[in-house]
């Protein structure tokens, strides 16, 4: 049967798109099912021996300037930690289901470096409940880092990489594009405090996944065909292994890479491929969701199909919790943000005094004729990505208002397509421009 026009992706089919999925569905099961397999005492031992470092990061979430965006997710590392202890070969139903286990009398932080201890001890837990909504990939890279590190090394060692994959980014944006758009992204990361998240394995994990895939665009530049399956391939990796933080990082920045490659070359960029690779980016995350659920409620007890769901209308709002009524508002999500980006009102001044200059500069070139119509149908499609978080915020403004100091940081792609957006509109010798069509 010939595929209908309407339905094809450059020179990929259908077919190939479904058969990439299932692969890759069948990749992210068996993963999880062989590092379920590793040596559970070895990784328990690496734990024990973290216990100190633990303790610490339970006694003090924040950093620096205490301010809110210096913030830890330390639960959530916590939680890591449990459901990686907890996903072994005595059950291996738990690649699925995702339990954790709990103790009696032990609540707050302080609380769950005690369970940790007691997992790791292999004490028997009072009771147990099934995360199983989420993929928890995750689980692969923590039990292989267990086997040889302790928590105080992953530590060390995801700051590590998280930093040289940004020197690496910087390098090739500056290599294939010029200086001054690498500059532009180095200070969109700065401005979302990497020193923060470099130690987190929560806050990292997007921007590990963003990082990789920009050091391969200039390869997917050179061959287009792929870029749809590429973007589908992203959306799933983000869905397997980020514990919802900051997703649409992984969309944003690697795809304004590739636009900027595009203009820098000359080449012509349309809006139907931009609105592509951005629908099946969320094509791929939305299902590779679907398929978690689906395979879990069908091979284990728990519905996982019901559990996703219910969690998804109570995060849209479409069915409220009232115990989180307060939280559904657009005024308490970007109350949120905006103290996270500007901590106090003397960093909100001196924010928009730097926004201020950087506006009359473009004001005062335009008023003296300096920007035409073709610069911004150049730029335009950047202007499109620096407003694609605000929307974000509009639609989670749930998850948004209760962990904006970690969620604020899709904000990053705001910062870097308004700086591209700007360098494009703003005319300069031996530029070519082209438009978007």
């Amino acid at each position: 049967m010939k595929i209908p026009n309407w339905a094809k992706f450059s020179k990929i089919g259908i077919r190939e798109y479904v058969a990439a999925f299932c692969v890759t569905v069948f990749l992210a099961v068996l993963m999880l099912a062989v590092v379920a397999f590793l040596p559970q005492t070895v990784i328990s031992n690496h734990v024990v021996d973290s216990l100190w470092t633990i303790e610490r990061d339970a006694k003090n979430e924040y950093l620096f300037d205490n301010s809110e965006a210096s913030k830890l997710d330390v639960n959530t590392d916590f939680m890591i930690l449990r459901t990686s202890l907890g996903t072994n070969d005595r059950y291996l139903g738990s690649i699925l289901t995702n339990p954790v286990y709990e103790y009696e009398g032990l609540s707050g932080l302080e609380g769950d470096v005690e369970k940790i201890a007691k997992l790791a001890y292999d004490e028997p837990a009072d009771e147990v409940w099934c995360y199983a909504r989420y993929w928890m990939g995750f689980r692969v890279i923590m039990r292989i880092a267990l086997t040889f590190f302790n928590y105080a090394q992953i530590k060390r060692y995801t700051a590590f990489l998280f930093l040289i994959l940004l020197a690496a980014v910087i390098c090739s944006v500056s290599k294939h594009a010029n200086s001054k758009v690498a500059f532009l992204f180095a200070l969109s990361i700065i401005l979302v405090r990497p020193h923060v998240m470099a130690t987190s394995m929560q806050l990292t994990s997007c921007f590990f996944i963003a990082f990789a895939a920009m050091l391969l665009i200039p390869w997917l530049h050179r061959h287009g065909m792929w870029e749809g399956i590429f973007f589908m391939e992203l959306g799933m990796i983000t869905m397997y292994f980020d514990f919802y933080t900051v997703p649409l990082v992984t969309l944003g920045l690697p795809l304004i890479y590739l636009c900027v490659l595009k203009q820098e070359e000359g080449k012509s960029l349309t809006w139907k491929n931009l609105l592509r690779n951005m629908a099946v980016w969320f094509m791929g995350y939305g299902f590779m969701w679907i398929a978690k659920l689906t395979l879990t409620t069908v091979l284990t007890s728990e519905n996982a199909l019901s559990q996703g769901f219910q969690s998804f209308f109570s995060r849209v709002g479409i069915q409220k919790d009232p115990e989180l009524t307060k939280f559904y508002s657009l005024k308490a999500a970007f109350e949120g943000v905006q103290k996270a980006i500007f901590s106090d009102e003397t960093g909100m001044i001196v924010y928009l005094l730097a926004a201020g200059v950087i506006l009359a500069v473009v004001l005062y070139k335009a008023l003296r004729g300096r920007i035409t119509l073709r610069n911004f149908r150049s730029a335009a499609p950047f202007l499109l990505f620096a407003g694609i978080p605000l929307v974000w915020f509009v639609i989670t403004k749930q998850p948004v208002a209760i962990h904006s100091y970690f969620q604020y940081r899709t904000i990053v792609l705001t910062h870097w397509a308004a700086g591209v957006f700007l360098y494009y509109l703003l005319p300069a010798k031996n530029r070519e421009i082209t438009t978007v069509k």
